[in-house]
Protein backbone atom coordinates (compact mmCIF):
# COMPACT_ATOMS: atom_id res chain seq x y z
CA UNK A 1 0.00 0.00 0.00
CA UNK A 2 1.31 3.39 -0.97
CA UNK A 3 1.86 5.87 1.86
CA UNK A 4 0.64 9.39 1.19
CA UNK A 5 2.57 11.09 4.00
CA UNK A 6 -0.44 11.97 6.16
CA UNK A 7 0.04 9.77 9.25
CA UNK A 8 -3.61 9.49 10.37
CA UNK A 9 -4.71 8.48 6.87
CA UNK A 10 -1.73 6.20 6.28
CA UNK A 11 -2.54 4.43 9.54
CA UNK A 12 -6.16 3.99 8.46
CA UNK A 13 -5.11 2.71 5.04
CA UNK A 14 -2.82 0.13 6.62
CA UNK A 15 -5.53 -1.01 9.04
CA UNK A 16 -8.10 -1.27 6.24
CA UNK A 17 -5.70 -3.31 4.11
CA UNK A 18 -5.18 -5.70 7.03
CA UNK A 19 -8.94 -6.05 7.47
CA UNK A 20 -9.47 -6.69 3.77
CA UNK A 21 -6.66 -9.25 3.83
CA UNK A 22 -8.32 -11.08 6.72
CA UNK A 23 -11.67 -11.04 4.92
CA UNK A 24 -10.03 -12.38 1.77
CA UNK A 25 -8.33 -15.18 3.75
CA UNK A 26 -11.61 -16.12 5.44
CA UNK A 27 -13.36 -16.26 2.08
CA UNK A 28 -10.55 -18.36 0.58
CA UNK A 29 -10.85 -20.83 3.50
CA UNK A 30 -14.58 -21.18 2.80
CA UNK A 31 -15.73 -19.50 6.01
CA UNK A 32 -19.45 -19.61 6.70
CA UNK A 33 -21.75 -16.79 5.62
CA UNK A 34 -22.15 -15.48 9.18
CA UNK A 35 -18.41 -14.97 9.69
CA UNK A 36 -18.03 -13.39 6.27
CA UNK A 37 -20.97 -11.08 7.04
CA UNK A 38 -19.44 -10.01 10.38
CA UNK A 39 -16.08 -9.31 8.78
CA UNK A 40 -17.50 -7.47 5.77
CA UNK A 41 -19.62 -5.28 8.07
CA UNK A 42 -16.54 -4.46 10.16
CA UNK A 43 -14.65 -3.49 7.01
CA UNK A 44 -17.58 -1.37 5.81
CA UNK A 45 -17.87 0.43 9.15
CA UNK A 46 -14.14 1.17 9.28
CA UNK A 47 -14.12 2.29 5.66
CA UNK A 48 -17.08 4.64 6.24
CA UNK A 49 -15.33 6.13 9.26
CA UNK A 50 -12.11 6.58 7.32
CA UNK A 51 -13.88 8.20 4.38
CA UNK A 52 -15.73 10.59 6.69
CA UNK A 53 -12.42 11.66 8.26
CA UNK A 54 -10.82 12.05 4.86
CA UNK A 55 -13.76 14.03 3.47
CA UNK A 56 -13.62 16.47 6.40
CA UNK A 57 -9.93 17.02 5.66
CA UNK A 58 -10.60 17.47 1.94
CA UNK A 59 -13.29 20.06 2.65
CA UNK A 60 -11.09 21.96 5.08
CA UNK A 61 -8.18 21.89 2.64
CA UNK A 62 -10.47 23.03 -0.21
CA UNK A 63 -9.12 20.24 -2.37
CA UNK A 64 -10.03 20.96 -6.00
CA UNK A 65 -10.92 17.32 -6.76
CA UNK A 66 -12.82 16.67 -3.53
CA UNK A 67 -16.19 16.16 -5.23
CA UNK A 68 -14.79 13.52 -7.59
CA UNK A 69 -12.94 12.01 -4.65
CA UNK A 70 -16.12 11.84 -2.56
CA UNK A 71 -17.98 10.31 -5.50
CA UNK A 72 -15.30 7.60 -5.68
CA UNK A 73 -15.75 6.94 -1.96
CA UNK A 74 -19.46 6.39 -2.56
CA UNK A 75 -18.76 3.98 -5.39
CA UNK A 76 -16.42 1.95 -3.22
CA UNK A 77 -18.90 1.84 -0.34
CA UNK A 78 -21.69 0.75 -2.69
CA UNK A 79 -19.51 -1.98 -4.10
CA UNK A 80 -18.55 -3.21 -0.65
CA UNK A 81 -22.19 -3.17 0.47
CA UNK A 82 -22.99 -5.57 -2.36
CA UNK A 83 -20.50 -8.09 -0.96
CA UNK A 84 -22.60 -9.50 1.88
CA UNK A 85 -21.59 -12.63 3.72
CA UNK A 86 -24.30 -14.63 1.99
CA UNK A 87 -23.26 -13.38 -1.44
CA UNK A 88 -19.58 -14.06 -0.78
CA UNK A 89 -20.36 -17.52 0.58
CA UNK A 90 -22.54 -18.31 -2.46
CA UNK A 91 -19.66 -17.42 -4.79
CA UNK A 92 -17.50 -20.12 -3.27
CA UNK A 93 -14.00 -19.71 -1.85
CA UNK A 94 -12.12 -18.98 -5.07
CA UNK A 95 -14.53 -16.44 -6.57
CA UNK A 96 -15.23 -14.77 -3.22
CA UNK A 97 -11.52 -14.36 -2.56
CA UNK A 98 -11.09 -12.95 -6.07
CA UNK A 99 -13.96 -10.46 -5.56
CA UNK A 100 -12.41 -9.20 -2.33
CA UNK A 101 -8.99 -9.00 -3.97
CA UNK A 102 -10.49 -6.97 -6.82
CA UNK A 103 -12.11 -4.62 -4.31
CA UNK A 104 -8.82 -4.26 -2.45
CA UNK A 105 -7.04 -3.28 -5.66
CA UNK A 106 -9.76 -0.69 -6.35
CA UNK A 107 -9.21 0.75 -2.88
CA UNK A 108 -5.45 0.91 -3.53
CA UNK A 109 -6.14 2.69 -6.83
CA UNK A 110 -8.34 5.24 -5.03
CA UNK A 111 -5.48 5.97 -2.65
CA UNK A 112 -3.00 6.32 -5.50
CA UNK A 113 -5.30 8.34 -7.77
CA UNK A 114 -6.89 10.69 -5.24
CA UNK A 115 -5.33 10.57 -1.77
CA UNK A 116 -1.77 11.00 -2.94
CA UNK A 117 -2.73 14.06 -5.00
CA UNK A 118 -4.66 15.58 -2.06
CA UNK A 119 -1.93 14.90 0.51
CA UNK A 120 -0.03 18.22 0.15
CA UNK A 121 -3.19 20.27 0.78
CA UNK A 122 -4.22 18.03 3.68
CA UNK A 123 -0.76 18.35 5.20
CA UNK A 124 -1.12 22.14 5.30
CA UNK A 125 -4.27 21.89 7.43
CA UNK A 126 -2.95 19.16 9.70
CA UNK A 127 0.18 21.19 10.44
CA UNK A 128 -1.77 24.39 11.08
CA UNK A 129 -4.46 22.64 13.17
Amino acid sequence: MIEIGVPPLDSDHSFLMEMLGELEKAAARGADAGLLEDQSLEVASSLESHFAKEERMLAEALDARRFLHIERHGQLLDRLASMTGAQLHALGPSKASQAIGDFTRSFEEEVADFDLAAAPAIMTITKSG
